[in-house]
């Protein structure tokens, strides 16, 4: 959810872009289409606006249909010049489909590479705490009374020098800066 909603202004834009486009596309094929002669087989008589696109609307409903890749059937253009349209409409559609994933697909790669270099960051946080605050205390054999249990642990605790400092690392630019 956070990589969605990290990629809000995105998809608002792609929302927009893809509304004008379908008012756009509804308006011309409206245009190319409302006014097709043809002749109605049952009484012979010339009938205009047989297409289906009998108004705007009806122009916008096909090419929302046609760019989500849905395809109804119930509305298609019969000329040829609305059916080359239509095609590049379906490929506009298909452009659409995809473009999201990409957003999200980036966002995705942004967030996990900025929770690894944190994680990366806490681990050396944590490595160099360990390197200045707890020494390495090799066992002895026993020879001065010092076990790996109990006794190491107290010699651990009894030489544990907190006020030791590391020298600092050189700032590659990839984690946050270091404070001065």
């Amino acid at each position: 959810m956070e990589v969605v909603s990290s990629a809000k202004q995105e998809f608002v834009v792609l929302i927009g872009v893809v509304a004008v486009v379908i008012l756009l596309v509804g308006t011309i094929m409206y245009f190319i289409e409302f006014n097709v002669p043809k002749e109605d087989l049952v009484s012979g008589n010339i009938v205009l606006n047989s297409t289906g696109f009998n108004s705007i609307l009806h122009g916008c409903w096909w090419a929302v249909v046609t760019v989500t890749t849905v395809g109804y059937g119930d509305l298609y253009p019969k000329t040829m010049v609305g059916r080359l349209a239509g095609s590049m409409v379906v490929l506009f559609g298909i452009v659409v489909i995809a473009f999201p994933m990409t957003i999200i697909i980036s966002k995705f790669q942004d967030s996990f590479t900025i929770k690894k270099l944190n994680a990366n960051k806490e681990m050396t946080r944590k490595l160099r705490h360990m390197a200045v605050c707890r020494p390495y205390i090799p066992y002895d054999g026993g020879v001065n009374n010092v076990s790996r249990s109990e006794g190491g642990v107290k010699a651990v605790k009894e030489n544990n020098d907190c006020t030791r400092q590391l020298p600092r690392l050189p700032y590659n630019g990839l984690m946050d800066k270091p404070e001065t």
